[in-house]
């Protein structure tokens, strides 16, 4: 399957979307003394039994 160029710019609008609201996210909770750990899921990754992805 190949991703035509009009795809590619959508996914990275929604990309830098995603990405913004990740960022104001973590520094709102990250300055009121969580401990964060944070990512994206792309489907591709598993998380192990001893809890590594």
């Amino acid at each position: 399957m190949e991703i035509t160029e009009q795809e590619k710019l959508r996914m990275n609008e929604l990309y830098v979307t995603l990405s913004t609201k990740h960022a104001q996210l973590f520094h709102g909770l990250y300055h009121r003394v969580f401990e964060l750990s944070t990512g994206f899921c792309n489907g591709h990754e598993h998380q192990t039994p001893d809890g590594t992805w």
